[in-house]
């Protein structure tokens, strides 16, 4: 069914917006240290 997977709740947002903000700043402090 269609209605199996609503859309994500704010939390999963939060921490997937989380996670790709820390990989993101991961990634920054990498190229700096180049």
């Amino acid at each position: 069914v269609a209605e199996d997977k609503p859309e994500p709740s704010r939390a999963e947002v939060f921490i997937m917006t989380r996670t790709s903000r820390k990989s993101d700043y991961r990634n920054q402090v990498t190229n700096e240290a180049i």
